[in-house]
Formats: C-alpha cells, structure tokens, sequence
C-alpha cells in the first residue's frame, strides 16, 4: 500500500522518488520516529546509477550444475553455477541451518564455485531463526570463524542476518551471545524488524545493525538510515559499515 501511495503522489507531482523524499512532497519527517534528528541537516537522498544484485542461495538449492536434478526446460539458470554464468551476480545470500559442519562445508563449497567461475564474491549469511539459546549463537559464530573458511569470511562476510529465533532475537539471550561474539562479525536483526524503532533497540543489545527490504517499508527503512547516519557519524556521512553496539567497542 504505502508503495503504491508513493508512486502515485510521484506519478501525479511528476518527481522521482528520490526529488520527492528531498523536498517534503512525501511529507518525509524522520524526527517524528527519532526526536534527535530535529536538529540534524537536512536530508538528502543519496542517488545512485547502478546496485549490486544478491542472490539468495537456499538450503536446498544446487549450485553446481551437475547438482541439478529437477531442471524444468524453462531454459531459465537452476543452479548456482549457472546464475554466475548467466547473470554475472558477485554478491549472495546464503542460508545455513544453525550446525556448524554442515554450514562450514556449504560456505566452502560457495567459495569454490565463485573461485572456479572467476568471481570475487561478498555474502551475507542468513542464520533463518535456527538459534533459540545464547550458548548455540556464540558456539556457532566460534565454530565458523575457527574453521577453514575463516579467513574468508574476514575478507567477504558483511554480515550474519537474524540467526536467532525472533522470540528471543530482542532479548537477554541474544544480549549474552552477541556480547561474547559480537567482535567476531556483524550480526543483524532481519524477521524481528517490526517497529520504527526496533533497529535502534537491537543495536542497544549489540546488533550492528538491519535489513533494508522494499517489504518493510519505504519510510521505515529511509528513517532507520538517516537515524543510523548521524548516530554512527555525528557528521552526518555515510561510513563503510555499521557500528556493532550502542555501546562502544574497544
């Protein structure tokens, strides 16, 4: 619905989005959600001509082509290797089941058809709520950067999306687990996003941060980052990536 109300308002005033977001059409007020950006300078929607695609890798999904076993002739890619081959796509989603032998040999497995295909790959990990305990959370993060993939998830992780159940993702237990491993890689809320402010109150816990999907909401999103820009930068600029804590870090 709020898609559809602004590409009408654009559609009638005959302004991009971004124009639209900049000059109030919208009526676009991120203080009404966080009060301390009053008095922050004016915002400004950052324009951009091109975006990364992720690809989302489900648990069941073949990425070798000799993986394939259910192609259904639409000559459309099936595996992983053929979305490379088709696409070009160098960013990825992948999803895990919370067991770190199994979610070790899925990454490296990952790692090796982006080095057969010549790609130089970033992901996200989507732990998909498999977590409910704060000992799984930390054994896990433990496990993996231990692990022969280690060193390939300092260099090309940006992040771990939601890996505890969302019962649990807001409170002591993610608390505990993200204090423990917090410094290890950047953890973020994704399902337990249900508020204005929850990305806010999840960085209080140690979450560095949450995702920014079209299905959450234009303005939620919008207001979550431009609070995000002036409490990670008091000048109010974009930084490389998110803070881990509301607290600080050594």
């Amino acid at each position: 619905m709020e898609r559809a109300l602004i590409d009408a308002v654009c559609r009638g005033e005959a302004k991009p989005f971004a124009d639209a977001l900049d000059d109030g059409t919208l009526g676009f007020t991120p203080a009404d959600i966080h009060p301390e950006l009053a008095a922050a300078a004016p915002f400004t929607a950052r324009r951009r001509r091109e975006i990364a695609v992720r690809h989302t890798v489900g648990l069941a999904d073949p990425l070798f082509d000799a993986q394939v076993t259910d192609d259904p002739g639409d000559g459309l890619p099936v595996s992983v290797e053929s979305v490379i081959r088709r696409y070009g796509v160098t960013r990825f989603k992948l999803k895990t089941v919370g067991d770190v032998e199994a979610d070790v040999s899925r990454i490296a497995a990952l790692l090796e058809l982006c080095e057969r295909a010549g790609v130089d790959p970033r992901f996200t990990i989507d732990g998909n709520e498999s977590m409910h305990a704060a000992d799984h959370l930390a054994g896990w993060v433990r496990g993996l950067y231990t692990s022969p993939v280690a060193d390939a998830l300092r260099a090309r992780l940006d992040a771990i999306e939601q890996p505890m159940y969302r019962d649990v993702a807001l409170g002591a237990e993610a608390e505990a687990a993200l204090a423990e491993v917090g410094s290890l890689a950047p953890v973020i809320i994704d399902e337990s996003d249900g508020a204005m402010d929850t990305v806010r109150r999840a960085m209080d816990l140690g979450y560095a941060g949450g995702t920014y999907k079209g299905c959450k909401g234009c303005s939620a999103g919008s207001r979550t980052r431009r609070w995000w820009r002036i409490e990670t930068d008091p000048n109010g600029e974009p930084c490389s990536r998110p803070r881990t804590s509301a607290r600080s870090r050594p």
